[in-house]
């Protein structure tokens, strides 16, 4: 830092006063009350806005309510002005510019003297206790004790606060050298645990790794699991669909007794009805028509052969049907075993589960997935075989409903020919006289019989069924 030029308005002594300061050095002579001691603090002021004896409003000359001071000076090739003004009144104003710009980089006092010490890098205490020296400190230096002058210059040196620094510097010493001793015992005990830790490190990392594989093994057998207690909910529906087909089929196989039962009684009333056919002859009978209605009721004869032969060949396909029916049974029954069984699998299973879930974590995976896989692929394969039944049930179920339209047929062919027998009975009977009587009576002989093998053979189905 170099000081250039100090100026000076209404400050003590000065009215209007301005020193300039040349390169080197500079002596500043004068009488006492000239104003050599006012320069140095006005210096210092218009630095750092201090002061080191007197009041402030020392500084203002006698008559005035104001005093001025501008302080040229230069630092690192840039020239400053530090402005200050002090007040009767108390507003003091600062300012510090650059030249020549003439930029005003700070204002008021605090800031002023903050960057001032920020630019020059000198604090307060060091430029008034260093570099300012005041008139007769020198004479009483000089005048002082050997440990008073060495307090003294520690203190403008600062030197006292490396010494409290050495001091806080050996108790944390101490301190240190305490916590070392301390530390030392520290690590010499876990020395030989430590020496296996990157050995555990390394177990512990596999046996994560491993846990993080039975972890995910865990939720997909889980996931499994979930799937087979599912399947043996679809079972359980399926179950209650076999029985509700049962009930059905039950019912069907009475509705087909309650046909049986009818047919068997039609059969006997038709039977009843040949029995006890009048064939009376009329008292004059038309000879010359007898070859006529001899040969219609050949042909009628002919006919009801026929009707019969299709009614023979129904009860014989009726009959394959009742076969038929009777396997269907005899698999139904079957079904309903393979349920039970499928039921108490399904029982074992699911007590299996229960007590295999509390022990899964004790189970080697291995183990307990090849378990778990066993029992899907049963659960499936029993899945499937109930699925087989069903459509072997539902395939029973059309085989009925085909008998039941068979069974309704063959009754409507009954009838038919009942009314047929009637209808020919009488125009016989009107017709021809006793040869009609004749050839119906051996005709109804033929018939009977096959009406009773019918019967027979619907009574022995039935008792079948």
């Amino acid at each position: 830092m170099k000081l250039q030029c100090l100026r000076m308005k209404n400050v003590k002594c000065f009215d209007d006063g301005e020193v300039n300061l040349a390169t080197g050095k500079n002596v500043i002579v004068g009488r006492n009350g000239s104003g050599k001691s006012t320069i140095l603090q006005s210096i210092l002021y218009s630095l750092y806005s201090d002061f080191q004896q007197g009041n402030l409003d020392e500084f203002i000359r006698l008559g005035k309510n104001a005093a001025e001071f501008e302080l040229d000076f230069e630092h690192n090739g840039q020239e400053y002005t530090a402005q200050r003004i002090i007040r009767a009144s108390g507003t003091n104003e600062a300012y510090l510019i650059t030249r020549p710009q003439d930029d005003t980089i700070a204002e008021k006092q605090t800031f002023v003297t903050d960057e001032i010490a920020d630019i020059l890098d000198i604090k307060k205490e060091v430029f008034r206790d260093v570099i300012l020296v005041s008139q007769g400190e020198i004479a009483e230096i000089i005048g002082m004790r050997d440990s008073e002058r060495k307090d003294l210059f520690d203190k403008l040196l600062g030197l006292q606060e490396f010494d409290n620094a050495w001091s806080t510097c050996r108790r944390i010493q101490s301190h240190l050298e305490t916590e070392i001793d301390q530390s030392k015992e520290i690590i010499k005990a876990y020395e030989e645990p430590a020496s296996k830790l990157e050995e555990r490190k390394t177990e512990l990392e596999s046996k994560k790794e491993k846990l993080s594989a039975l972890q995910d093994e865990l939720e997909t057998n889980k996931e499994e699991l979930k799937d087979v207690q599912e399947a043996c909910t679809e079972l359980d529906a399926l179950k209650k669909e076999l029985e509700r087909l049962t009930t059905q089929t039950g019912q069907r196989q009475e509705a087909i007794d309650r046909e049986e039962e009818a047919i068997t009684s039609n059969l006997e009333e038709a039977e009843e009805h040949c029995e006890s056919i009048s064939f009376a002859l009329p008292e004059t009978v038309d000879l010359s028509n007898v070859g006529q209605l001899e040969e219609e009721a050949r042909e009628t004869y002919e006919s009801m052969k026929e009707e019969l032969a299709c009614i023979r060949e129904e009860y014989e396909g009726w009959l394959k049907k009742k076969e038929q029916l009777k396997a269907k049974r005899d698999s139904k029954t079957s079904l309903l075993k393979s349920i039970d069984k499928l039921e108490e699998s399904e029982e074992e299973k699911s007590g299996r589960i229960l007590d295999i879930e509390p022990e899964l974590e004790k189970i080697p995976v291995e183990e307990w997935e090849q378990e778990l896989g066993r029992i899907i692929d049963e659960a499936v394969s029993q899945k499937d075989d109930v699925e087989t039944e069903l459509d072997t049930v539902d395939s029973l179920q059309s085989e009925l409903q085909q008998v039941n339209e068979n069974i309704s047929g063959i009754k409507e062919s009954i009838e038919d020919l009942e009314d047929d027998l009637s209808t020919n009975n009488e125009e016989a009977t009107k017709a021809v006289g006793e040869d009609w009587h004749q050839l119906a009576e051996i005709d109804l002989r033929g018939i009977s019989p096959k009406f009773r093998s019918i019967e027979s053979s619907i009574e022995e189905t039935s008792e079948e069924l």
